[in-house]
C-alpha cells in the first residue's frame, strides 16, 4: 500500500496548537515530526534518527516523521507490534536470501491509483538468488 497524499507525504493543512485542547497537549500530542516537503520523496533512512539527550547519541524513533500507520493513543491498533515484527522478519529473510536488483525503467514507477487504498499501478521487484 502506497502512502502518498495529504497527511502522509505532506500535511493537508496546519493547525495552530493554540486551537487544540488541553488533553491533546498533555498527552504529548503532535509528537510526530515534519520532513522537508522538497526532499520527502528521496530515500533517506536517517530521517528516523533523532538526538537522544540522555546518551548524547542518535537513536531510532518510529514517530520521527509525519506518518503514524497504525494510529496512536488508546485507540491505536493493538496488532501493531505483531505487524512490525512480521515486517522485520520478512525484510530480513528477503535481504538474506536474495539480491535486489533494479528493474527496467518501464516497470519502475511511482504512479498509483486510489481505490480502497492508494495502490501502485505497477509493482515489480527483480530478485536474484544470493
Amino acid at each position: 500500500m502506497c502512502g502518498h497524499g495529504g497527511g502522509v507525504m505532506q500535511r493537508p493543512f496546519e493547525i495552530d496548537n493554540k486551537l487544540r485542547n488541553e488533553t491533546y497537549l498533555k498527552s504529548d500530542g503532535g509528537k510526530t515530526g515534519d520532513w522537508d516537503p522538497e526532499s520527502i520523496r528521496e530515500f533517506n533512512p536517517e530521517r528516523w534518527l533523532v538526538h537522544d539527550k540522555a546518551n548524547d547519541s542518535k537513536v531510532f524513533d518510529s514517530s520521527a516523521g509525519p506518518h503514524i500507520m497504525f494510529g496512536a493513543g488508546p485507540r491505536g491498533c493493538f496488532g501493531r507490534k505483531l505487524a512490525y515484527l512480521e515486517l522485520r522478519l520478512a525484510i530480513v529473510l528477503i535481504v538474506w536470501s536474495f539480491e535486489l536488483q533494479p528493474v527496467p525503467e518501464k516497470y519502475a514507477s511511482w504512479e498509483a491509483m486510489d481505490q480502497l487504498t492508494h495502490s501502485p499501478i505497477d509493482c515489480y521487484v527483480k530478485l536474484a538468488k544470493a
